[in-house]
């Protein structure tokens, strides 16, 4: 191997070392210099030997400062390279004479010139072709070098360029398909009325042949291989329907040509496309480990940071004592390192001059770090005996204040480093998914797969798309092509099966097939894993991989499953005890074990059984209890509720047409009137107003978006824009208002999804939106509670969402101990169901009815507000309209979404009204007060342990991310949640 890779033995850093002690680096340089200056210049005025006069400069300051010259030399060994080394220890602890330095040099140079002599010599004697070999060598070196240090970035780009190929073709193909599928039986049909030698019209309408024409236009251009000539019109005519087949037919084995030859070419292709995908592939198998490594190593690290920053560091003041271990490829650790030694060096600047000479050290002395150049370990130790108990204090309160500083930084750079890890597992992941596909259809055009039977191609199809990155190294190792892989250990196999074998595999795997790998009931999954001991057995595999080709990988929820099992049957006494003290079934277990395996087969079935019977000490008592509640129950998963759910690209496009355009409209109004130069009303003009009146009016005119925006917020801020006496801040809670209304006017908050809350508090945040965090993390977790709580709702009741009566629920929020959020989401739900859905309603009937939930449902301001409005229209001998009804809906839908925007546009300086904030006690008591909540749900078995953190993970990061004021909370529950 030509380079090595080492480690700075001071500062951590890789380098590379190799040939002649050079570093890639140098050879980099050496090359570039070849490219500019040419082979001879450079050969001739390289110099041998590398003085670092600064160096020498700093040693023999050193040396006159009376430093020991150990010291000294160990000084320089930091900061220079092995040249100057070797002079300086030539000098045996003397200063080193500048004239030294000059004959080292000058040495150098007559080297330099030697080696010249030497080749003109070489050049007389006639031996150009020696040097033109030469040349030519060093420029393939130059070549191989430079195509060594980029060949993932060209891998990539090759593999891209393949891609885009491939996609191409298919996408052609595709339209070949669609054009085919839209217009064969119609040319069949039409064709018999022409004359198709000369595309003359026999009897066909003047229409009908019209389309005709536009038909053969459109197969003409899509398949012009079938063209055959111009008629006299200029349309193009074709062989088609001409060869004793349809149309159809004939067209139908074109696509099948071109389907064939698509995959021959991507089967050439295959092993050039692979050699890119392996490389993220690499990538995603080295972030992997160091997820599984470092960042858990990072984790462990920051445990003893946060200890440090609340409790201190002791010191002993023993000489060598180890404070601390770590590896330069952890950055918690290196970071920590470097804590270290900047609070050594602030130490050092807090001594007096007399102390130091007193002393007789330098920093490095008082923290020594040792380096395994190999492993990259370290491990520094403190050297302290000298300093006196006082000293020693400092400096621990020097390292527990730059520990506390820095320890939310260096979380956050844990985060950030494990979030960039996990992206690169992802594109691992990405690229082998793209790259499955192009797999299949270059297996396909191979001879060894087309000579299996039509149905063992099916399997080999199957068990192929189910394959996993994990294959690719498997791969790599076996040959350049990927497919010779696949074809010794797949397709091979299969096709060396005996007619019996093949009958054998064909029905367990439609028979596997059948089953669902999420029926955890004893007997399916019996059965599942003899079907796959079956298949695995006639392919020579082993079982768990074709359980995890196929889909069928449930290891970890069968035994959360058994878990459960166990658990309900430790409840009921299913248990006795054998001789030795282990527990082993009775009669009742034998029954809970047969009642589980036929009614409580899924992981929400078992949810369920444990709320039911929870408290319940007979087992009938509990199989009866959950027999009825499953009979009754309705299972409500997140996609069943009527709230949509949005992938990235929808959401971004959801907030670019429903958001967006009202916000920029607003935050130019807000820039003009918060500037630089301060707050003014100066600016305000009709040509303000009708610009955010204008979007407010497309996007209320836009049925397709669906979203009603209430004026009366709108109007509020055009009064207070006009009102010359409105201060800042009377301004500024009007910005905020309406902001506030129009986003609780569009369903951009409940089609939130786990994946997609950061997304839509980053753009919030870019359209001005200053806590923006707080609103779609309060949102989401509102929406959240109010799910879960529906489920217990109709779990309970055993009805269906729209047959909950206001009884019902009365009833059911009466012992259900949930925040109110999750009631005021369930709330909105509800109504949505039985009110703002209904049909066989009118105005006046859904108000009554939406009062009638309110009022069950602790709304008690909605409530209160319809029976005020129900008086004024007894008094004025009026009706409800259709306005009343939508500002209802708006009351209902701002209920939920109740966290008031702060808006500050983005560029506008931020308002002297938007400055006061709540009280910090006020603030905490409001988060725990949410926490409570939050712990009565899971002690209650309400919510599982991964409901509860992520609701926890949302609930912190909405009262405490990016507040600098709470960043000790943010970082305690940051660590906390990220350890469990």
């Amino acid at each position: 191997m030509i380079f090595r890779t080492i480690t700075d033995d001071i500062t951590g850093a890789n380098k590379s070392i190799g040939l002649f002690g050079k570093s890639l680096n140098d050879f980099k340089g050496i090359v570039n210099s070849f490219k500019q200056n040419g082979f001879f210049n450079t050969l001739l005025n390289t110099p041998l030997i590398n003085i670092d006069t600064t160096a020498i400069d700093n040693y023999n300051n050193a040396i006159r400062s009376s430093i020991p010259f150990e010291k000294a030399l160990a000084i320089a060994r930091r900061t220079t390279n092995a040249e100057t080394i070797a002079l300086i220890e030539s000098s045996h602890g003397a200063e080193v004479q500048i004239e030294r330095v000059t004959a080292a040099q000058k040495a150098s140079t007559i080297a330099a010139k030697a080696h010249s002599v030497a080749l003109k010599a070489a050049s007389i004697a006639g031996n150009m072709i020696l040097f033109t070999a030469i040349s030519k060598g060093i420029q393939l070196a130059i070549t191989a070098i430079d195509n060594w240090i980029h060949r993932v970035e060209k891998a990539r780009e090759r593999t891209d360029e393949l891609f885009g190929e491939f996609n191409q073709m298919n996408d052609t193909l595709s339209d070949h398909k669609k054009t085919v599928s839209e217009l064969a039986d119609r040319y069949d049909e039409l064709s018999k009325g022409v004359n198709l030698s000369t595309n003359n019209n026999v009897s066909l309408s003047t229409e009908e042949y019209e389309e005709f024409l536009g038909i053969n236009e459109k197969l003409a251009q899509a398949f012009p291989e079938l063209a055959k000539g111009i008629d006299g019109n200029g349309n193009s005519i074709l062989t088609l329907g001409t060869k004793g087949i349809t149309a159809k037919e004939q067209l139908e084995e074109l696509l099948k040509t071109e389907a064939d030859l698509n995959n021959f070419r991507i089967a050439q292709g295959l092993e050039d496309a692979f050699k890119g995908v392996y490389t993220y592939v690499e990538d995603a198998n080295e972030a992997t480990e160091k997820l599984n490594g470092t960042i858990n190593d990072s984790s462990e690290t920051m445990s003893k940071l946060q200890d440090i920053a609340e409790n201190g560091i002791k010191l002993s003041g023993d000489n060598d004592q180890l404070i601390f271990a770590g590896n330069t490829n952890n950055q918690a650790e290196i970071d920590y390192m470097n804590l270290l030694t900047q609070s050594i060096n602030e130490f050092w600047k807090s001594l007096n001059g007399s102390r130091r000479i007193e002393l007789g050290v330098d920093p490095s002395y008082l923290f020594t770090q040792q380096f395994d150049e190999y492993t990259g370990a370290f491990e520094i130790y403190a050297n302290l005996y000298q300093l006196t108990p006082e000293e020693i204090t400092t400096l621990e309160n020097i390292i527990q204040d730059n520990v506390g500083d820095a320890s939310g930084a260096l979380l956050d750079s844990i985060s950030d480093q494990s979030q960039e890890l996990q992206e690169q597992v992802q594109k691992g992941e990405n690229a082998w998914r793209d790259f499955i596909p192009n797999l299949i259809s270059g297996m396909k055009s191979k001879q060894t797969f087309k000579d299996l039977d039509s149905d063992l191609q099916d399997i080999a199809v199957q068990i192929i798309e189910g394959l996993d990155y994990s294959y690719a190294s498997a791969m790599k190792a076996y040959d350049p092509d990927p497919y010779a892989y696949i074809r010794d250990k797949f397709i091979v196999p299969m096709s060396k099966l005996s007619d019996g074998d093949k009958q054998k595999l064909q029905s367990s795997f439609e028979d596997l097939l059948k089953l669902d790998a999420d029926n955890l009931a004893q007997r399916n999954q019996a059965e599942i894993e003899k079907l796959i001991t079956t298949i695995a057995t006639l392919l020579e595999k082993d079982p768990l991989e074709i359980r995890v080709a196929l889909g069928f990988d449930t290891e970890d929820i069968q035994n959360r499953y058994s878990e459960a099992l166990k658990q309900a049957k430790r409840q009921l006494g299913g248990y006795g005890h054998d001789d030795r003290g282990f527990e082993v079934n009775n009669s009742i277990g034998n029954k809970i074990d047969s009642f589980w395996s036929e009614n409580v087969v899924t992981e929400e079935d078992w949810a369920l059984w444990q709320k039911v019977t929870k408290g319940i000490d007979d087992a009938t008592e509990a199989m009866e209890a959950y027999t009825e509640a499953k009979k009754n129950a309705n299972s409500v998963k997140l996609d069943e509720t009527g709230i949509s759910r949005l992938s990235i690209s929808q959401t971004i496009d959801q907030l670019n047409t429903q958001l967006k355009p009202a916000f920029d409209s607003l935050k130019s109004a807000y820039q003009d009137i918060f500037t630089d130069d301060g707050f003014t009303l100066e600016n305000v003009d009709l040509s303000m107003l009708d610009s955010i009146k204008s979007k407010l009016d497309e996007l209320n005119e836009n049925k397709e978006l669906g979203i009603s925006i209430d004026y009366s917020s709108f109007d509020n801020l055009v009064k207070v824009l006009t009102d010359t006496s409105s201060e800042s801040d009377d301004v500024q809670k009007a910005f905020d208002s309406f902001a506030t209304s129009v986003l609780n006017s569009t369903d951009v908050m409940d089609s939130m999804e786990e994946s997609t809350v950061q997304l839509v508090a980053s753009m919030l945040e870019s359209m001005g939106v200053a806590n923006a965090n707080e609103v779609a993390y309060e949102a989401f977790n509102a929406k959240m509670e109010g799910l879960a709580l529906q489920e217990q709702l109709l779990a309970e009741t055993g009805k269906e969402l729209a047959n909950v009566t206001a009884d019902d629920a009365a009833a059911f929020l009466k012992h259900a101990g949930a925040s109110n959020i999750a009631r005021t989401y369930l709330f909105q739900l509800v109504a949505a169901e039985q009110v703002f859905n209904a049909q066989g309603l009118d105005v006046n009937g859904k108000i009554e009815k939406l009062k009638e939930l309110a009022t069950a449902y602790g709304q008690s301001a909605i409530a209160a507000k319809i029976a005020h409005m129900e008086d004024q229209n007894a008094k004025a001998h009026t009706s409800f309209t259709d306005s009343d009804y939508q500002m209802l809906i708006d009351e209902v839908n701002n209920a939920v979404n109740n966290v008031q925007i702060d808006f500050q546009g983005v560029g506008g300086k931020k308002s002297a009204g938007t400055a006061g904030k709540e009280a910090a006690d006020t603030y905490l008591e409001a988060f725990e007060k949410e926490l409570k909540d939050l712990d009565d749900l899971k002690s209650d078995g309400k919510i599982s342990e991964k409901q509860y953190l992520d609701a926890l993970r949302r609930l912190y990061l909405k009262y405490f991310r990016d507040k600098e004021k709470y960043l000790k909370e943010y970082e305690k529950y940051e660590l906390n949640t990220w350890k469990a």
